[in-house]
């Protein structure tokens, strides 16, 4: 039997997981010299130990102390509780003893707890070290802290989905989420509107109040278009002034008009930035899925030519992109009588808009 790491490999192992020498300071010396204090020591997310054939602890790395808060003196020459076998029990009854003992690599999620008491999860990998005769010499232990990793993905990902000024979903997220609800319109047989909005006026805003004030502007916009869309919609900042909301299960157009106009209405009030009042409208464009197409890019695509329309020949309406003229204020569908169309209106917080706006 080959040995399952060769000495070039442990080494790459051990520069991997950045393990320091036996001859590194402690944790306690490090903190009286000021090294890795404060928020950089939760920037440690993995460390490594080495243990003899029997699992007793010789060497641990720097890392793993500083990441587990334990002291190398209460570890040395100590067997780890996950590699105990209960009394009269051979080694080769336990699931991970008789894995490692065949020279395969074992895998475990372990519930530990730091010193300072908190519990944590730890991904632990035991690797066994071969000898020149194929006997199991010793075994590398990589510890990588859960709790760490997940929280670096959860902030990799809002950094990649979320825009960070409004906290709005951004363009990333739109590409992930919108196919998915186009599938499930389609499975429904229900439609979904796509509203491409730009403000108008913005750049002059910027200009008069700085992008302090345009910033202001933008998180209260957003404010109101949550506020005024419903539970189930999605409100998205695709970047600069445009917003996409996603409005599923449109009944009818007659609701979908009282809607939009709320929307519409909505962004018109006046807005104090830097103790001044100032007034900003939105162009808009609509399409509908599935009559205006069942592809995410298209349907953005048209929503945002018939936005530009909008903006072109008034500034204050909104326009359907299979409509051949704008859409008058408040509207009522010649399909549907208004005593029987089944609209469902978004509740509207009064208080909450007040506050923030």
């Amino acid at each position: 039997m080959d040995p399952i790491l060769s000495p070039d490999e442990i080494k790459a192992l051990m520069a991997s997981i950045r393990v320091g020498s036996a001859e590194d300071e402690s944790p306690s010396q490090q903190r009286a010299s000021g090294v890795r204090t404060g928020s950089s020591m939760s920037l440690i997310e993995s460390g490594a130990m080495i243990s003899d054939q029997d699992g007793h602890i010789v060497w641990v790395s720097e890392d793993f102390l500083i990441m587990t808060g334990k002291e190398r003196e209460a570890l040395i020459g100590q067997i780890p509780d996950f590699m105990k076998t209960p009394p009269n029990t051979h080694k080769s009854k336990m699931s991970l003893w008789k894995t490692i003992l065949q020279g395969k690599i074992f895998t475990t999620i372990l519930h530990d707890y730091k010193t300072s008491g908190s519990p944590c999860d730890y991904e632990l990998t035991i690797i066994p070290i071969l000898g020149d005769n194929g006997s199991v010499t010793s075994f590398v232990h990589v510890w990588k802290d859960m709790d760490n990793k997940i929280q670096k993905e959860k902030t990799l990902w809002k950094q990649a989905h979320i825009d960070p000024l409004t906290g709005l979903p951004n363009r990333n997220y739109l590409s992930q989420w919108m196919p998915a609800e186009i599938l499930r319109t389609q499975k429904e047989k229900s439609r979904m509107a796509v509203l491409f909005l730009d403000l108008n006026g913005f750049k002059k805003i910027n200009d008069t109040c700085g992008h302090t004030g345009g910033d202001t502007l933008l998180k209260v916009i957003s404010g109101r278009l949550l506020r005024c869309s419903r539970k189930t919609d999605l409100v998205v900042r695709l970047g600069g002034d445009e917003f996409l909301l996603l409005l599923k299960n449109v009944e009818n157009n007659t609701a979908l008009t009282f809607l939009i106009e709320r929307i519409m209405e909505t962004i018109r009030k006046p807005i104090r930035v830097d103790g001044k009042l100032v007034e900003i409208t939105g162009s808009a464009g609509v399409a509908i899925c599935p009559e205006d197409g069942v592809e995410w890019e298209d349907l953005i695509q048209k929503s945002d030519e018939a936005m530009y329309l909008s903006k072109k020949e008034n500034q204050k309406k909104w326009r359907l992109v299979s409509s051949t003229s704008f859409v008058n204020s408040l509207r009522i569908s010649k399909e549907t009588s208004s005593n029987n169309f089944p609209l469902h209106l978004p509740r509207f917080q009064e208080e909450g808009y007040k506050a923030k706006a």
